[in-house]
């Protein structure tokens, strides 16, 4: 820091996906319209998600008494939901998490985890992605539940 600057710097930072780790995914739901014309899904926004709230709070407990930031990733494309989940993500967690980068390809995720000296451990609930990209920075973690540590 220089001079008056109250700016962050951390050398350490975890990663969290978030689908299925903080976010879990409804089940599709159907629904009969009105006139009984066929069946049709119901549009899924962020309001549907699953929140795992053991995560939220272990990312809000590292934060705070490690000091220790947390990126969240994610696959999903949709811009609209993507935000929907920031926001409630926000809502409960916002000096901890430093931000979110939305990703098109794996190896791209794959290349950044491997060049960002800052990025710690990998935090995924889905165990064949924590094999197949992680490696050893790759931490499974159980669905609906958080890190022990």
């Amino acid at each position: 820091m220089q001079g008056n600057d109250l700016g962050s710097y951390w050398s350490v930072k975890f990663i969290v996906l978030a689908e299925p780790t903080i976010f879990e995914r409804p089940e599709d739901t159907y629904r009969v319209p009105i006139r009984g014309k066929g069946i049709g899904k119901k549009e899924i926004t962020g309001k549907d998600y699953r929140i795992n709230q053991l995560m939220v709070a272990w990312i809000v407990n590292v934060g705070r008494q490690r000091n220790i930031p947390t990126e969240i990733w994610t696959f999903n494309q949709d811009e609209e939901l993507v935000n929907s989940l920031a926001t409630r993500l926000d809502r409960l967690a916002s000096n901890c998490v430093v931000g979110w980068q939305q990703w098109a390809d794996e190896e791209e995720a794959t290349l950044e985890m491997r060049v960002d000296p800052a990025i710690h451990t990998v935090y995924d609930a889905d165990p064949d992605r924590v094999e197949r990209l992680w490696g050893m920075r790759g931490h499974r973690v159980l669905r609906g539940a958080a890190p022990s540590s």
